[in-house]
């Protein structure tokens, strides 16, 4: 039973990712919980409901290059109906800065939280924990100059000054591993909650 459930959840985690990055945007609904207000995600430019990040996503998705996650589910906590999902993530991003292209990449944690609803398994929340990422021009493109790159945090540097330039407000207390308390207090809730009946 244990083996099914994982594999069930590996599967909604990897189409969530895909189909978030390919614009399916009622196949990416459909991951969560029908019920908005049993949904949280906290990214680097939503802090909300699945439908508030599903709208803002159709919105990004127009003005932003291609990016691609590339999610791999590593550990798998189950408790009955309930789970918590660790996986890692790398991003890909190619954005066009200034008439160049820039490559960025984010390697990353994902944390879910998912919980049985009518038999099948729904993603109740998605919260990342940053570990470094890196901006890199795309032969031909000049080094690029990022006024303001020493005001964001180790862990998500590139990645804070990318969305910055699009007006969106960087929040600068995302777990990450450049502190190492931010990590334990999201891993602690999540344990929490699993254990609660």
């Amino acid at each position: 039973m244990t083996i099914l459930a994982e594999v069930e959840l590996q599967s909604l985690i990897i189409r969530e990712r895909f189909v978030r990055d390919t614009g399916q945007w009622v196949k990416l609904r459909e991951a969560y919980h029908p019920d908005p207000s049993r949904t949280r995600i906290r990214t680097m430019w939503h802090d909300g409901d699945i439908d508030g990040f599903v709208s803002g996503s159709q919105k990004l998705h127009t003005t932003s290059g291609a990016i691609i996650h590339h999610v791999v589910p590593a550990e798998y906590k189950i408790n009955g109906c309930k789970a918590v999902v660790d996986c890692w993530c790398f991003i890909n991003a190619r954005l066009p800065i200034h008439g160049h292209d820039y490559e960025l990449k984010t390697s990353l944690r994902l944390l879910y939280r998912c919980e049985k609803f009518e038999n099948q398994w729904k993603l109740l929340t998605l919260e990342p924990i940053y570990i470094h990422d890196l901006l890199a021009p795309v032969p031909p493109a000049p080094i690029l100059k990022m006024k303001g790159l020493e005001s964001y945090r180790q862990s998500y540097r590139f990645t804070a000054w990318m969305v910055a330039q699009r007006g969106i407000v960087v929040a600068n207390d995302l777990p990450g591993e450049d502190d190492a308390k931010s990590v334990e207090e999201l891993l602690g809730r999540h344990r929490e909650w699993l254990n609660t009946a």
